[in-house]
């Protein structure tokens, strides 16, 4: 084991239950350091790298007169990790609290109701000019709660959507179309772009909304060559 690292992994398996549970060895008496909700980096033998936290700390044995070592049980929360995935040998690092972590999906945190909030108020203050307007607005904050939250897209495409709404409003006023057929046009374009957008965002190697497992089945692997790799202005899969 590295003089640097918190411990080596002696042997991994599932806890019915629970998760996944790892035998680890520290070369050091006293207490573990590492305790319930540390998040750690653990590298294995063929350097892959993987991010963790831990849920909870089982049992420790001690052999002095076997060897110096002290031998933790630790079971980790991660859900997509298998005991394959950390074989013995695989030493594991406190990850700074900062550092990214895999975390894929659908996605609204506590900081984004406040933001939507005031969103929405706002786009049903602009509705009061009509019924028609309502529609437009309220369809297109929809469509930038649904890129962000579900799609993960980065905020820069639901500021494109909105700078849309904005284009399209210039034809419609050349052409003079009013009532329904504004409205229809305004929505029309605005689903289009989003469909657009959200291929795209299909395509990208770091897509991480929902449906991720099936789109993007080997977001994991490209994951920890990149953002797990500190590679981290890649992509916006960063969460903190």
């Amino acid at each position: 084991m590295g003089q640097d690292n918190l411990f080596t992994v002696t042997d991994s398996f599932m806890m019915e239950g629970r998760g996944l549970a790892l035998d680890t060895s520290i070369g050091t008496q006293g207490p573990a350091p590492f305790s319930v909700g540390d998040p750690l980096v653990l590298r294995t033998p063929s350097a892959r790298r993987y991010h963790a936290e831990i849920a909870a700390v089982e049992y420790v044995r001690h052999s002095p007169h076997v060897e110096p070592m002290i031998t933790y049980g630790v079971i980790l929360n991660t859900p997509d990790l298998k005991p394959e995935d950390l074989p013995a040998g695989t030493e594991a690092d406190h990850r700074p609290w900062d550092a990214p972590r895999f975390n894929p999906g659908f996605r609204f945190a506590k900081e984004d109701i406040f933001q939507q909030t005031v969103s929405l108020l706002w786009m049903l203050y602009l509705s009061r000019f009509g019924l028609g307007t309502a529609i437009v607005f309220t369809t297109l904050w929809g469509l930038m709660f649904t890129l962000r939250h579900a799609f993960r897209a980065p905020r820069t495409v639901e500021w494109f959507l909105a700078l849309m709404v904005g284009a399209a409003a210039i034809p419609v006023l050349a052409f003079r179309l009013t009532g329904w057929y504004a409205v229809l046009a305004l929505c029309s374009i605005l689903l289009g772009t989003a469909a657009i957008l959200i291929y795209s965002e299909f395509r990208k190697p770091g897509y991480h909304g929902v449906g991720w497992r099936r789109i993007n089945p080997n977001l994991r692997e490209w994951w920890e060559t990149t953002i797990g790799g500190e590679k981290v202005s890649q992509s916006t899969l960063v969460e903190k």
